[in-house]
């Protein structure tokens, strides 16, 4: 995290790089990702929420938008938590969005009648099982041909199978 300090003849100087910095250098330096924390280098006060909200300013002003007054006038008038209670409520926006969609699509496939992934399990499930007692009668078949007896190489491999639920 990079520290700024802030004097009085509103001069910025980063003590990471120990050099002075532009409020255009901080805002780029922010803008890239950077954890930058401002403090008041004649009392040690974090105004890191002041020195941002005069860079939105200055961007206000280069990009000529009509809407950032508005906004920062809603948020003066409700109060510093009004940002987050509108990033709480679009977290619950896009949960109840995405329950939503989810429970739509669902309705939909069972309309269709399509097999759910369950369904579908069990199938396999059944398949397997019957494969085994395929495979368990085509070996007994192979020994009649050749006819039974205790003595044939083959009885002990085609012993019945235990039952499996079906």
């Amino acid at each position: 995290m990079r520290i700024i300090k802030k004097y009085a003849n509103r001069k910025l100087y980063d003590t990471s790089d120990k050099k002075y910095v532009a409020m255009d250098t901080l805002a780029a330096l922010i803008k890239s990702g950077e954890e930058v924390t401002v403090i008041d280098n004649r009392n040690g006060h974090d105004i890191t929420s002041v020195v941002v909200s005069q860079l939105l300013a200055r961007e206000k002003r280069e990009d000529d938008r009509d809407d950032f007054p508005g906004v920062l006038i809603q948020v003066l008038r409700k109060g510093g938590g009004t940002l987050m209670d509108y990033a709480k409520n679009a977290d619950h926006f896009k949960i109840w969005i995405r329950k939503s969609i989810d429970k739509s699509i669902n309705e939909i496939l069972g309309k269709m009648n399509l097999a759910t992934r369950s369904q579908i399990n069990k199938l396999n499930k059944t398949i397997e099982e019957l494969m085994k007692k395929v495979e368990h009668l085509e070996r007994l078949q192979a020994i009649k041909k050749q006819g039974p007896g205790k003595d044939s190489p083959n009885y002990e491999t085609a012993r019945p199978l235990q039952k499996t639920g079906m």
